[in-house]
């Protein structure tokens, strides 16, 4: 996973939640560890790729509460609950909530890190089919100044090509820009190349099952 996919961590107990940043960590992931709810909140909702692992119990915010704060600021990363105190009554309303899956502690290794992959894997989906969507709004003369740009060409190049003056490609790139959601080319590289790679991934974990 890139820098982009990051695990946060809320745990009150500091053991519970070395241990879980340790588990993570090598596995290769990108962990953010908090010891209160309030923290993450402060932090800044979480909006980019990756998932989010709650301990249950907690002062303050608990585990569900968090989980509904999260989504009530826009955060649709999904949320792994990991508790020793859990009860079908209390799971029942985890996944009534849309929470992606409840884990019992002691944590098992295998199973915490496998869990937290198939959350990533969801997201990565989730950002490549959003992304397509996006794509599908482009005109094709958009589309065509995209694949030229993504290429490597000059705003110049691509006005000879197409035989027009380079302002109008230049508003071609701001019309894309902002269909896209991104502020500069450095942005609009990242998207594209970045969907282009997870969509590469995606087919290879699938043809590997």
């Amino acid at each position: 996973m890139t820098d982009e996919h990051v695990v946060y961590v809320v745990d009150d107990d500091p053991g519970s939640l070395r241990s879980i940043v340790d588990i993570l960590q090598r596995a290769g992931l990108a962990v953010r560890p908090f010891s209160a709810g309030a923290d993450l909140l402060q932090h800044g909702t979480p909006t980019n790729r990756g998932c989010v692992v709650l301990d249950l119990r907690m002062p303050e915010i608990d585990g569900l509460a968090l989980a509904e704060r999260l989504t009530q600021q826009g955060c649709s990363l999904p949320v792994i609950i990991a508790t020793g105190h859990g009860d079908v009554r209390t799971c029942a309303r985890a996944f009534r909530m849309g929470v992606f899956d409840f884990l019992e502690k002691p944590l098992c290794e295998e199973e915490l890190v496998d869990c937290v992959r198939r959350a990533l894997a969801t997201t990565v989906r989730s950002s490549a089919s959003a992304i397509a969507k996006s794509l599908s709004q482009l005109t094709q003369r958009q589309r065509e100044v995209l694949d030229m740009l993504t290429a490597g060409h000059t705003l110049k190049h691509i006005a000879a090509a197409h035989k027009v003056s380079v302002q109008s490609v230049w508003k071609q790139q701001q019309r894309i820009h902002k269909k896209l959601g991104v502020e500069n080319h450095s942005q609009l590289m990242r998207l594209v190349l970045g969907a282009g790679q997870e969509q590469g991934r995606s087919g290879a974990a699938e043809s590997g099952r």
